[in-house]
């Protein structure tokens, strides 16, 4: 396949907003018109996976027969058996899957931290992946696919306030790596990309929030762009190119790589919390 990813069925999770729309979109923008894709996307809010699906329809590129949308939480068994039921009977394959769900949830270092965070991120952001991998291993394998896990830079930076997040990235790190071992024999690449500070909707909650430096998403989208080497956070659209190269032939040798996009934040000082 060329970069374009040309009759291709891609398999998205958490598209409704933030950087799993922007994949989306970029899948679409990439393909030929109304034939070059196939697309099969899903989230839990249903409100803005539709408005996702609005705009990958509106530049006419993509036809409504050649995308389905799947509104449910991905952490539960018949979301999953859904989503594969919608992706192989409706498009007979699947060639790359993208899982961008995940989800964030704060405060869990502070006394008093509920262990339940801890499970419901590690639900969501490992367990939830491999399971849909193994769901879709036999297409994948059939299809010699690519996949694609969004993980983060707290997967290798340490942070406070963070601990079952960044636990969680960091393992979903090794369930790349470990998955990209087992099924390159197969012909099928498992990468990652690793965002730094990236304007979406993950860090809304800083509005309720009390952090011990920052208080409000806008003054901390403000104090992580002072200290980033780049004087600025990143943009959605910048991961979505990051995972339509490494799902595209171009990465066509790379395998169990992390791909971080973060202007050079890793190196450049603690994470604020």
């Amino acid at each position: 396949m060329g970069t374009q990813l040309t009759s291709r069925v891609v398999v998205i999770t958490g598209a409704g907003s933030g950087i799993g729309a922007a994949i989306a979109i970029k899948f679409v923008e990439e393909s030929e018109p109304q034939t070059g894709l196939r697309l099969v996307i899903t989230d839990r809010n249903g409100e803005t996976l539709a408005r996702t699906v609005e705009t990958c329809l509106s530049g006419g590129r993509l036809i409504k027969e050649n995308l389905v949308s799947v509104v449910g939480d991905i952490t539960e068994a018949g979301t999953r058996e859904e989503l594969v039921k919608a992706t192989l009977t409706g498009f007979g394959k699947l060639d790359v899957l993208v899982n961008c769900a995940g989800i964030l949830i704060p405060g869990s270092s502070v006394p008093g931290a509920d262990p339940k965070d801890a499970d419901l991120m590690m639900e969501t952001n490992v367990k939830s992946v491999y399971q849909l991998v193994l769901a879709f291993r036999e297409s994948l394998i059939k299809s010699k696919g690519a996949i694609v896990n969004l993980s983060s830079v707290c997967a290798f930076k340490p942070s406070t306030n963070r601990l079952f997040y960044c636990m969680s990235k960091a393992a979903l790190e090794q369930v790349t790596r470990c998955m990209a071992l087992e099924y390159a024999k197969f012909g099928v690449r498992v990468n990652s990309v690793a965002p730094g500070v990236i304007h979406t909707d993950i860090h809304s909650h800083r509005d309720t929030y009390e952090s011990t430096k920052v208080s409000g998403v806008n003054e901390y989208y403000d104090a992580q762009a002072a200290q980033n080497p780049m004087k600025r956070n990143g943009t959605p659209s910048e991961v979505a190119d990051a995972v339509f190269f490494l799902a595209s032939s171009k990465a066509s040798f790379i395998n169990g790589h992390s791909l971080v996009v973060d202007g050079g934040l890793s190196f450049a000082g603690p994470l604020l919390d």
